[in-house]
């Protein structure tokens, strides 16, 4: 079986493949080594379509380095326009998504992402990542993690 078609049989397990949800894929080497992330928070593309989409021209070049994938499935977004109460979510439970006001640039950080303790440290993250600066949207969002072998 192609890593296409692992990938797609663990994810149809959870969603469908006319889900209409956002994924996330990351893969690992063999030493657990993050080789390559990509994927969207909401889409209006069916799951199986997005599959295609991300294996085909983001993830195939790696699949003969690739050893593990996790596909997180992103299960609830909400905006949080209050500081305060953004500061309280936790990351290992919470990702977060900064998008300018024009939507001109955007950055993601994932839940549970090693290295990031709490949400201030996810803003910094994402704001020198993706250099974002000026005002801003942010959302928090959750996700349903699946690991593939």
């Amino acid at each position: 079986m192609s890593m296409l078609e692992h990938i797609k049989q663990a994810v149809y397990i959870v969603i469908k493949p006319e889900a209409i949800v956002g994924l996330f894929f990351s893969a690992f080497d063999h030493q657990g080594i993050l080789i390559i992330s990509h994927g969207v928070v909401s889409t209006d593309k069916p799951a199986e379509q997005l599959i295609n989409l991300v294996y085909n021209g983001i993830f195939a070049p790696h699949a003969s380095k690739t050893a593990m994938i996790a596909c997180d499935i992103v299960t609830s977004i909400k905006q949080e326009d209050n500081t305060d109460a953004l500061l309280a979510y936790n990351p290992e439970q919470y990702g977060l998504i900064m998008a300018t006001l024009d939507n001109s640039k955007s950055g993601v950080i994932l839940p549970h992402t090693a290295g990031v303790s709490d949400m201030k440290s996810a803003i910094l993250y994402i704001k020198s990542k993706y250099t974002i600066s000026g005002n801003v949207t942010m959302s928090v969002f959750t996700t349903q993690r699946i690991i593939i072998k």
